[in-house]
């Protein structure tokens, strides 16, 4: 039904690993497809890919690194920096010259699951990634787009993500990867295409370290710093990725620095805007009627409603029937003139009602200020 159309990929299964999905099964919805519309790639994602390769034509690696802020000030991983690499091999090692492989870099958080859970930093994004890539991955694919923007470390750190390999496709692509170095804090590798040439060290630890490349001479371009790069021994910063190229591939975009100040300027908005309940979702009941996709309904998700992101969807209004959202502040009891509800499509005919000793009443309101996303009630004194 779908041969005819113009669209990129058949999905055909989301972790079927973890769901499981028998192989033999998706094989066979494999086959069924491909004989019908051989002119569309078959994809999934996997973490155990390998067991896969017979039902996709395209499959993306994704051993996300989970990171953890722990209660002794340590961070931790669930996957460590240097075994991201092994997953991509566990696919290589089959030689399939008929199978693409790809890598799903970590987009959210797992603070569903773990309190202790954060959202990966533009270092820790950059440096999983180009783990992946010195083994063989040929294609980047974030998985989670909603959540992408739920921290400008993400969202930006995607932005440099992408851009970097876009101004890099053809090294990474065609160019003869050779390993120059791998141990457990490190790695290196050379992209050769000839005229241009370009190599990757990966620092893996949290750590500064010193690292000599044999292999590396000359004089390289330091891709995205402005600066340029001589001898083979390297004082690399935590997790620093360092990339040298012969010719200058970063032309007109922003370097790593000017990045990483914009996701600091975004992260202070983030946490400076005001809200009287910022990260107090512990503390905040929620209960949502007529609403679907509600970041918040269930206490697995409820740090979304007050973490200080206005962009996201925060739900979908049903067109049909009552549909409100209580907030229960008995636990927290602030003291307010000003209420603001983000979301889509909440402009246009939005009501405050204030619930004080078991009376709904609606308040003396100002002025109302809306816009696409937020509509702000502002009270009267009093």
């Amino acid at each position: 039904a779908n041969k005819d159309r113009d669209f990129t990929h058949y999905y055909i299964n989301d972790e079927p690993e973890c769901r499981g999905v028998s192989p033999i099964y998706l094989q066979n919805v494999y086959n069924y497809i491909s004989d019908h519309d051989p002119y569309h790639v078959i994809m999934t994602t996997s973490r155990s890919a390998s067991n896969f390769i017979e039902a996709v034509d395209w499959v993306q690696s994704h051993p996300y690194i989970d990171p953890e802020n722990m209660p002794d000030g340590r961070r931790v991983y669930m996957r460590p920096m240097n075994t991201i690499g092994s997953f991509v091999d566990d696919i290589a090692k089959l030689n399939r010259s008929d199978k693409c492989i790809g890598f799903l870099p970590t987009a959210f958080s797992y603070k569903f699951s773990s309190n202790y859970a954060d959202y990966p930093t533009l270092d820790e994004i950059i440096c999983h990634t180009w783990a992946a890539t010195n083994h063989g991955s040929k294609t980047l694919h974030p998985y989670a787009y909603h959540d992408m923007n739920d921290r400008p470390s993400v969202i930006e750190g995607m932005r440099y993500l992408f851009s970097s390999f876009e101004a890099l496709e053809e090294l990474v692509l065609l160019g003869k990867r050779t390993i120059l170095l791998r141990t457990n804090d490190a790695e290196a590798a050379l992209y050769d295409c000839g005229d241009e040439k370009m190599f990757v060290l990966v620092n893996f630890t949290q750590a500064p370290q010193t690292v000599t490349v044999d292999g590396i001479s000359g004089t390289w371009h330091n891709f995205r710093h402005n600066s340029m790069i001589t001898g083979n021994t390297f004082e690399l910063k935590p997790l620093e990725v360092l990339i040298g190229t012969n010719v200058v591939k970063d032309a007109g975009l922003p370097t790593y620095e000017e990045t990483a100040a914009l996701i600091d300027k975004l992260e202070y908005e983030r946490t400076h805007g005001g809200s009287l309940l910022f990260e107090r979702h512990n503390d905040v009941e929620v209960n949502c009627v007529g609403m679907t996709n509600v970041s918040g309904l269930t206490s697995n998700n409820r740090y979304r409603f007050f973490d200080g992101v206005r962009e996201n969807l925060g739900a979908t209004i049903l067109k049909q029937g009552e549909r409100y959202c209580e907030v229960n502040l008995t636990k927290v009891q602030p003291t307010f003139r000003k209420a603001a509800i983000s979301g889509w499509n909440l402009q246009n005919n939005v009501t405050l009602k204030l619930c004080i000793d078991d009376e709904w009443m609606e308040p003396d309101i100002a002025q109302i200020e809306a816009n696409d996303r937020t509509t702000t009630f502002i009270l009267k004194d009093g």
